[in-house]
């Protein structure tokens, strides 16, 4: 009988992302080190349904996104910086836009799903063309979190 053991990726670099609100400046919020394949397909579907509706009826109900964003990042961040993150987010002064916050979320699907494209590091201070504000912004450099799998053991049968 054909057997085979699997064992969950473990990341060896922390994961997170630098947020630049216009009144705190740039905040780093740190990430779990992997997620459910569960939360990730949820989080795919909700917006494969909503492209799927746009194309058969031609509207867009991005509305219906909300929650799935809301959940997601909920799931993807630790405990500890929910608050923060979520005052960033819902302080007007802010000026966070839901692009930006798309951005993020697809950046951390890609991530998560390991399928984000290996390439050089940008070097510091490269500029950011979607800043959200209509100007280009510079962000620092984001580690991109490196996965390692252990060699697989012979199981017993």
């Amino acid at each position: 009988m054909p057997r085979r053991s699997f064992k969950v990726a473990v990341a060896t670099e922390p994961i997170s992302f630098d947020l630049e609100g216009q009144k705190s400046g740039f905040r780093n919020f740190v990430c779990r080190d992997r997620l459910a394949a569960g939360t990730l397909m949820r989080f795919a579907e909700t917006f494969a349904s909503l492209e799927d509706e746009e194309e058969s009826t031609g509207q867009n109900n991005g509305a219906e996104a909300i929650p799935a964003i809301r959940e997601y990042f909920n799931k993807c961040l630790l405990p500890t910086n929910h608050e923060l993150f979520w005052s960033m987010i819902n302080d007007d002064d802010e000026g966070i836009t839901i692009e930006t916050l798309v951005e993020i979320a697809g950046w951390l699907s890609e991530v998560y799903s390991g399928s984000r494209p290996t390439g050089e590091t940008s070097a510091p201070g490269s500029g950011v063309t979607s800043s959200g504000g209509g100007s280009a912004a510079l962000l620092p450099p984001v580690d991109t979190p490196t996965y390692s799998r252990p060699e697989l053991t012979p199981s017993s049968i």
